[in-house]
């Protein structure tokens, strides 16, 4: 356990919410990119998200949270070469801090980067698998970025195949999938098979629900209109 002597002189980047002083304008967003690296093997997810942001005076403070999801999370993030910043239990699986990332020197061009791991990221199950990528989020004002203000890419090893996601709309190329989105998940979620075999997922499988559906109401209508007409 680190001491608050240490978060503060050593670190110079984090403080409990619960004490920080927010100083300074705070900043906009103007995007974020997050990319994901799961191709270890060993069920973990090497993350970094970077932070576009336009405005922010030198001692402006940034609240992050990250909410975990069982045992898909992390207590630490790191942002440059400093030492790694704490989050702090708020509410059930949620952890937050607050960060000054102008006066510790780690915003380069309007960039801000954190970077973290998720030790338990995939859950197995026989032949399938889910993944779980928690995602950093500042609770700052974002900017109108429109459908790309959020740009997620996540890599798995090449004999997995994925059958959906959350966000939805993956593109796969090659053991890359990427998403977009005009806001900011609080997860990541992917789910597939671990040999490539396809399997029906469930927004292909609502879809086809739904269109069975209509077929049959279709079906049935053709059917009382053809009686009435006999």
């Amino acid at each position: 356990m680190r001491t608050a002597k240490t978060l503060i002189v050593g670190i110079g980047l984090s403080l409990p919410v619960s004490v920080a002083a927010l100083q300074g304008s705070p900043p906009i967003v103007e995007s974020v990119v997050l990319t994901a690296d799961l191709t270890a093997g060993d069920g973990s997810a090497t993350v970094r998200v970077e932070y576009r942001l336009s405005g922010g005076a030198v001692g402006a403070a940034v609240p992050i949270q990250l909410l975990g999801f069982d045992d898909a999370t992390t207590d630490e993030v790191r942002a440059g070469d400093r030492d790694p910043i704490v989050l702090w239990p708020a509410s059930g699986t949620l952890r937050t801090a607050t960060i000054h990332p102008w006066a510790a020197g780690t915003v380069e061009n309007g960039r801000f980067v954190l970077e973290y791991e998720i030790l338990e990221a995939v859950q197995e199950s026989g032949n399938d698998f889910l993944v779980r990528i928690p995602v950093v989020v500042a609770k700052l004002p974002a900017g109108d970025a429109g459908d790309e203000f959020f740009r997620a890419s996540v890599r798995l090893p090449a004999a997995w195949r994925v059958a959906d996601g959350f966000p939805s709309g993956f593109q796969t190329d090659a053991a890359t999938h990427s998403t977009s989105l005009s806001v900011m998940p609080a997860v990541i979620r992917l789910r597939g098979t671990l040999d490539g075999r396809w399997r029906l997922g469930l927004p292909l499988f609502v879809d086809v629900l739904v269109v069975s559906i209509l077929l049959a109401f279709a079906f049935l209508g053709w059917i009382h209109l053809k009686r009435v007409a006999g």
